[in-house]
This record gives structure tokens, C-alpha cells and sequence, in this order.
């Protein structure tokens, strides 16, 4: 989440270089962070400081505001409002609440002489209570800032409402009000382009998270509204990943091609070229492609060591989680080294995964898990993982990651409750593969195929051709343990213990 305060409201710096000052200002509304920065890395009086913290905070560097912050003293009231407005959300950010509300604590005692910075007081107070998860005394708190009329003033009451209704799990509520908060910044796109950048990411992810008809055209005009900058990077690359992401669930693969490619060439860094690679992989899965498919994740596996993971923030980290979950069906050992790698280095608080109880990031590990467990022939775990993450997007709306938890359990499980489960959640995207998939599943087809997964039915025609373990890994490009670990799986579901069993089985059942 970013929800700052208004620099440009705290008066001018009682320097005699005002002008740099102002130059600076002009940096940071338009998201020129860095450049920011270096303007002012000589400045040292409250307001300079108040602005290189804030800076520092959008490029995600909260431990150095601390440092740079937390022993300024000053008599002037200005400076000290909006000093102490910057260290509070810094402290908030590295998760020391007790610290960022004794802060706020001492801005409102300062706000009835605070004049206009009241406002800022207001939402830096609402923060807090937010971070703390006490969403009733943010609302409390906001109230004071809804006295800020202006089109900024709006749009960060709107976006600090947004999270509150996130935090309560109600995340269309929370696409409403970002919408609107949106529709503020289109009105004065340069007073805060960095707010403008999040808002629009944001609503680029809800929409891809959720069945949004009345939000989905308007995603793509913010994205092309903004004039983005090397600083705005990783907003910029999730926002055309999502969007794509979105095409790519109603059917339209051309032009989800088209944005992740857009994707993959502007990625900020190896991580996130690395979920690109496994984005590309994904769709050209879906579209048929197992060849482009299988490329596309090796590419992104050749990647992955060259990561110093222990050194990247939670964000990117996820590229883990999903590295895990698509290399499952392909090399199941590979699999469960990365879960385990995201395991030992996640932290699991981004932007996005709002707080530490936030369960969608729960459900996330636990999709992944079931994935893992699965391609590891422990089909019981995998079972257990897939329930349980099924419910919780479910319940947090997330219908179409809920129909593919659905979709695998029916694999596991042959109960065909689970296609109709999956059928219900999935109706919103009925060109999508996860409708076609369980559509294919339901079909009148042996109930053993029908159990199989698809990387399951492809070994299958391997070992009824004849095809020895090794032969059937080197034709799909997975490891042979993967494949042997799907050979299992095949046998039992059709309660043989071997390839010559497997074969008299499928000619009884008139298969070959």
C-alpha cells in the first residue's frame, strides 16, 4: 500500500536554494524518485529531509528513512509535522507499529495548529490504525481528511478506504472505491504519479482476481494514462501482466500474448523476467503449445539460480511460488526444491499480500503445495492442500483460482461434485481453459482417463505406445523421475503395477 502525505503542502524550505527544493517537489509528484534524491542529498533542513524520506519510501526503503529521520529535531512546526508524518509510515512499513503509533500519538496533540497538514495527519493516523489492523479507528480517522476537496486530496481518502475494505476481505468493495480514486487522478494525472501508478496496479490485479465487467475497460486506459518511469518499473510491468492475465482467462490469447511479451521486455529485474517466462509458459499450456510451453519454463529454470534470493524483496520472491507451481507436472523434484527455497526466504508482506494474516497468500502456498505434493506421489497431502486452499478462494472471491483447486481435486478424488463446484465458480469465464478443462473432464470418457491430469493422459499414450520411461521424459522434456512419478499415478488409477498391466487393462476397456 502507499498512502503519503502532500509535500507540497508543508510550506517552503527557509533555505536559500528554495528553487532546488521546488525542482525536486516536481520529481517526486512525477515519480522521478531517484532524480529526486540526488537534487536534494545536500539538503539537510526539515522539509528537504521530509521529502528525501518520502522518496525513499516509494522506492521501497523504509529502514533508510528511519535512519536519515529519526534524530532531526526542529523548532518549526511545519518541518516537524512533516518529518514526523514520513518516520510514522516508515516505521509502520518495518512492521514497528509500536513506534509508528507513539508518532502518531504526538501528531495529533500537533494537528489543531497543524492547519492544512491536518488532512495529512488524518491519513498518516489511518495508516497506522490500518497497519495495526484495527480497521474502525482508520475509518475514525479518516473522517478528519475527507475535509480535503482537492482531486489528490480524494483520491488518497478513496485509496486509504480501499485498503480498509481489503483488510475486511472485501475486495470488490475495494476495486469500487479504487475505481474512484482513479477517476480523481485522471482529473490532475501529475500531481502524484507514483499514486497513480499504485491505484492503477492495484485495480489491474482485482481485475484480474475478479469477475469485473463494469471495471475491466477502464484498466487498460489507466495503464496507457500514465507516463511512467524507470522508478514506477514494477508497477508498470504488473499492471501489463495482469492485463494480460485478464485477456487470457475470457479466451483472448492474442492479446494476451501481446501484453505479456510487453511484460517479459520492460521486467525491472531477473525475478520478475523470470515470472514473465513462467507467464508465457503458462499460456502457450493453455493454448496447446506444449513445445512454446516447455521452452518458456526452461528458460525461466536456466534463470533461477543466478538469483540471490535472500536479497530480493517478498514481491519478487513469488516468482518462487509460481516456478514451483508450473514446474510441478515437469520435474517434480525441481518442484519441491523451489517450494522449499520460497519457504526459507519468504516473508510473505507486499504491497498486495496486505497483512500478515492476508489469506490469500495463504491459499496461494497452499495451490502450490497441493501441486508439489501431488507430482511427489503424495496424493493425500496434495488433497488436504487443495481443500483447503479451494475454501479460501472461495471465499474471498477468487473464483477462477477456486475452480482449478476444484478441478485438481476431481483428479485425486474422481468425485464429480468437484466439477460442478468448479463449474459454478468458473461460469464467469467460459472461454477460459480452466471452463474447458473441467468441461473435458466431465465428458463420457473411462473413468481412469478421466482422473488423469493432462501431463497424466500424455505418459499415458507413451506407455501404451510401448514407450519405455526414459523414451516418454525425453519426448515431453521432463525429468524421468517426474515421469515415473506419473507413471504411478496412472497404474494406480487404473489398478495395475505395471506398463504390461496398464496395456491389457486398456485393451479390456477398449482403450487401444
Amino acid at each position: 500500500m502507499r498512502a503519503f502525505e502532500s509535500p507540497e503542502r508543508a510550506g517552503v524550505p527557509r533555505l536559500h536554494d528554495a528553487t532546488a527544493y521546488a525542482s525536486a517537489l516536481h520529481l517526486w509528484q512525477t515519480g522521478e524518485y531517484s532524480a529526486c534524491l540526488e537534487m536534494l542529498a545536500s539538503h539537510d533542513d526539515g522539509l528537504s529531509l521530509a521529502l528525501r524520506g518520502l522518496a525513499l519510501l516509494r522506492l521501497g526503503h523504509p529502514a533508510e528513512v528511519i535512519a536519515l529521520l529519526h534524530d532531526h529535531r526542529t523548532d518549526d512546526l511545519s518541518e516537524r509535522v512533516a518529518v514526523l508524518n514520513v518516520l510514522a509510515r516508515a516505521f509502520a512499513r518495518t512492521r514497528d507499529e509500536g513506534s509508528a503509533q507513539a508518532i502518531v500519538d504526538e501528531l495529533t496533540m500537533l494537528a489543531p495548529h497543524a492547519g492544512s497538514m491536518s488532512a495529512d495527519i488524518a491519513r498518516c493516523a489511518a495508516l497506522v490504525a490500518w497497519m495495526r489492523g484495527d480497521t474502525d479507528r482508520a475509518e475514525r480517522s479518516l473522517e478528519a481528511a475527507f475535509g480535503d476537496a482537492t482531486p489528490l486530496g480524494r483520491a488518497k481518502y478513496y485509496e486509504l478506504c480501499s485498503w480498509i475494505a481489503a483488510r475486511r476481505e472485501n475486495y470488490s468493495e475495494q476495486a469500487r472505491l479504487l475505481t474512484l480514486a482513479a477517476k480523481q487522478l485522471l482529473d490532475d494525472p501529475l500531481s502524484d504519479v507514483g499514486l497513480f501508478a499504485d491505484v492503477t496496479r492495484t485495480l489491474a490485479t482485482l481485475n484480474r482476481e475478479l469477475s469485473l465487467p463494469e471495471i475491466a475497460p477502464h484498466v487498460e486506459r489507466l495503464i496507457t494514462s500514465i507516463p511512467w518511469t524507470s522508478d514506477l518499473s514494477v508497477q508498470h510491468f504488473n499492471a501489463v501482466r495482469d492485463l494480460g492475465w485478464h485477456h487470457a482467462l475470457h479466451g483472448r490469447f492474442l492479446p494476451a500474448l501481446r501484453l505479456l511479451h510487453e511484460a517479459e521486455r520492460i521486467a525491472p529485474s531477473r525475478p520478475w523476467c523470470i515470472m514473465a517466462l513462467l507467464d508465457r509458459a503458462r499460456l502457450a499450456s493453455w493454448a496447446g503449445e506444449p513445445a512454446s510451453s516447455t521452452a518458456s519454463l526452461y528458460h525461466a529454470l536456466d534463470l533461477e539460480p543466478q538469483v540471490a534470493w535472500d536479497r530480493t524483496d517478498d514481491e519478487e520472491r513469488s516468482a518462487l511460488l509460481v516456478a514451483a507451481d508450473v514446474c510441478a507436472e515437469v520435474d517434480a523434484l525441481r518442484a519441491h526444491a523451489l517450494l522449499e527455497r520460497f519457504q526459507q526466504v519468504a516473508g510473505g508482506f507486499g504491497p498486495l499480500m496486505i497483512a500478515r494474516g492476508d489469506r490469500r497468500l495463504l491459499a496461494h502456498r497452499l495451490s502450490v503445495a497441493g501441486a508439489v505434493q501431488h507430482a511427489m506421489g503424495s496424493d493425500r497431502a496434495a488433497g488436504d492442500s487443495y481443500r483447503a486452499a479451494y475454501v479460501i478462494f472461495g471465499e474471498v472471491g477468487y473464483r477462477w483460482r477456486a475452480a482449478i483447486c476444484a478441478s485438481r481435486l476431481f483428479a485425486l478424488t474422481a468425485e464429480r461434485s468437484w466439477l460442478a463446484l468448479g463449474a459454478e465458480h468458473v461460469r464467469d469465464y467460459p472461454h477460459s481453459w480452466i471452463a474447458r478443462e473441467l468441461a473435458t473432464a466431465g465428458a463420457d470418457v473411462d473413468d481412469a482417463v478421466r482422473r488423469l491430469t493432462p501431463r497424466e493422459r500424455e505418459v499415458l499414450q507413451g506407455l501404451l505406445s510401448g514407450l519405455r520411461i526414459t523414451h516418454i521424459a525425453g519426448r515431453l522434456q521432463i525429468s524421468p523421475h517426474t515421469a515415473k512419478h506419473h507413471a504411478t499415478a496412472i497404474y494406480r488409477a487404473f489398478h495395475v503395477d505395471s506398463q504390461s498391466g496398464l496395456m491389457a487393462e486398456a485393451k479390456r476397456r477398449g482403450l487401444v
